[in-house]
């Protein structure tokens, strides 16, 4: 059995990087609306909690 070496965890996290970056790129438009959904909805919570 091999040892995991630090080549390999380079990979795995460029691989990491690479999968996040390109599903962030090509979902702009749904993430843009789910982070503005989010927000709007914390920062009416906010507003209430606090009158």
């Amino acid at each position: 059995m091999k040892n995991i070496t630090k080549r390999d965890l380079k990979f795995l996290l460029l691989g990491f990087f690479c999968y996040f970056s390109l599903n962030v790129f090509l979902d702009w438009n749904e993430n843009t609306e789910a982070f503005l959904e989010g927000y709007n909805e914390g920062k009416a919570y906010f507003l209430e909690a606090n009158e």
